[in-house]
């Protein structure tokens, strides 16, 4: 990658409304990168003291280590996306819709065709991460009444009304959460971005189930990740509750006014 590439996609993280902890989280693990040998050399060389940092420096420094140290980009071998598109294009594979998300990884924004083509596939698991993935790609107008109509998956419209909060817990590291139910493992997530946790008592079998299971993996390493890893079931399918990222808390939301409370945001913005 160049050094322009990594400028330009860090300016793009720059977040200066993010909570006070999730700041001081993000600091602290900048304070940590700027003097690893691991760094990348955009961060290495003199530099001021990080406590004289800036916030953007700050959240820019730990931004890189996520999405440069931690995982660092790789061009995807022409076998790797044969086979995403395989599987895409057969409607009795299984894990369509984990593979349209993987493409979206690995391609960007040259997967939105694909995307906009697969809104009409037989398969609603697949209809939903196409219109996730051309919201996350900047074609909103088309990705947000798409997942509407599906009723469900509506963690990246957060994207779209809570763009910093997003991004801030995109860049943040999660805490370890195994072992530990999915409103504990939320709770956790709540704690160490800053937010309060607002998750309604379970009224539903399926609710019950969600919020009963404990966890046996920590799941991903972001703080945004872990929380939409936390709210599916321990299966991997959709769980009962929708969230909602508010300015000071995380919201969880059954999915009946989840997409109520979706719904009327979008038609009012």
């Amino acid at each position: 990658m160049k050094l322009e590439e990594v400028e330009s996609a860090l300016r793009g993280i720059a977040l200066p409304r993010a909570p006070r902890s999730l700041r001081e989280r993000v600091l602290e693990e900048a304070a940590k990168e700027l003097a690893s040998p691991h760094a990348p050399t955009i961060l290495r060389g003199p530099r001021p003291r990080v406590e004289k940092l800036s916030l953007v420096g700050a959240i820019l420094a730990s931004a890189a280590v996520l999405s440069i140290v931690l995982f660092p980009p790789a061009p995807a071998p022409k076998t790797r996306l044969d086979e995403l598109l395989s599987r895409i294009q057969d409607p009795e594979a299984v894990g369509r819709a984990q593979a349209v998300r993987s493409l979206g990884d690995i391609a960007g924004r040259k997967a939105m065709p694909l995307a906009s083509s697969l809104l009409q596939d037989r398969d609603r698991d697949v209809r939903a991460a196409a219109a996730e993935l051309l919201i996350s790609g900047g074609a909103a107008e088309l990705g947000a009444p798409a997942l509407l109509r599906e009723g469900r998956g509506f963690t990246v419209m957060n994207l779209l009304r809570s763009a910093d909060l997003w991004k801030a817990m995109a860049g943040a590291r999660g805490p370890e959460l195994s072992g530990r139910s999915a409103p504990e493992r939320i709770r956790e997530i709540g704690r160490a971005a800053g937010l309060d946790v607002i998750v309604p008592p379970p009224s539903t079998p399926e609710e019950r189930r969600w919020a009963s299971e404990r966890r046996t993996k920590s799941g991903p390493p972001t703080l945004l990740a872990a929380l939409e890893f936390s709210l599916r079931q321990d299966d991997g399918s959709p769980g009962p509750y929708e969230v909602v990222l508010d300015a000071g808390a995380i919201r969880l939301l059954p999915l009946a006014e989840a997409l109520t409370f979706w719904r009327t945001w979008w038609e009012r913005e």
